[in-house]
């Protein structure tokens, strides 16, 4: 979550992302985000491994903002409390 592996790293995503709804954009329609982003097309650049698949009929929009939400806010704040010990 923390390091870059088959993808960017999860944690901080929202603030490396482009606009605020990239992250929900690229997940819902990636063919179409990529097509306008320059930032999507480096990603894939960067990591080219495996289909880009679209969440569109998998996750509604209130589960992508959970789980941005999730990797933006609650996962920081549990990384910093575990490492205070």
């Amino acid at each position: 979550m923390e390091k870059d592996l088959t993808g960017p790293a999860l944690m901080g995503m929202q603030d490396r992302a482009p606009y605020k709804n990239f992250i929900e954009d690229l997940l819902l329609h990636p063919k179409e985000t990529l097509k306008k982003s320059q930032y999507a097309q480096r990603l894939v650049e960067k990591y080219p491994y495996g289909p880009h698949m679209s969440f569109l009929n998998i996750l509604t929009k209130d589960d992508l903002r959970a789980i941005v939400s999730y990797y933006t806010f609650l996962y920081p704040a549990v990384v910093v409390s575990q490492n205070l010990r």
